[in-house]
């Protein structure tokens, strides 16, 4: 737990106490964690979500005070529950996506902002679960490995 920690820790120390100059040229590590929610359509036409632990870290790179480009490696949850053949079944699906937003800052001391772009993601693991506790991976000739989204 403690290798897990520490570095987070320290992460998380370096954004807090990061220099606040947004000149040009400037480079800014920002850990990221939060709250995901995955929602899907199944072929029957019922919605399924599935929600989790998002982590990661983004940097931005200034081009001025108002314009940044930020990307970084965030690690999402996705997938959903769903009824098959008189049992709850879940997908478990843990992906990496690399955000690329340009990012636009405003206000008088340039402390909002709004990012905009795509972020490809990759498949790490999939697998499904009963209610029952069987669990198995999902082959990837069934699922998609690689899924493109927009992100504001």
């Amino acid at each position: 737990m403690k290798k897990i920690l520490l570095p987070l820790f320290a992460l998380l120390s370096f954004g807090l106490t990061s220099a606040q100059s947004k000149e040009k040229g400037t480079f800014e590590i920002t850990p990221k964690i939060g709250y995901s929610s995955f929602s899907e359509y199944n072929d029957d036409g019922n919605n399924s979500s599935n929600s989790g632990v998002e982590f990661g870290v983004t940097g931005d790179y200034y081009f001025n005070n108002r314009w940044s480009l930020r990307s970084g490696l965030v690690f999402d949850k996705m997938g959903g529950k769903y009824d098959y053949i008189g049992g709850v079944w879940e997908d478990k699906l843990n992906y990496l996506s690399i955000p690329l937003n340009a990012n636009w800052h405003f206000g008088s001391t340039r402390k909002w902002n709004l990012n905009f772009g795509f972020s490809p993601s990759f498949l790490l693991n999939a697998e499904v679960s009963d209610n029952a506790g069987h669990s198995m991976e999902i082959p990837n000739s069934v699922i998609e490995s690689f899924q493109l989204g927009f992100t504001y």
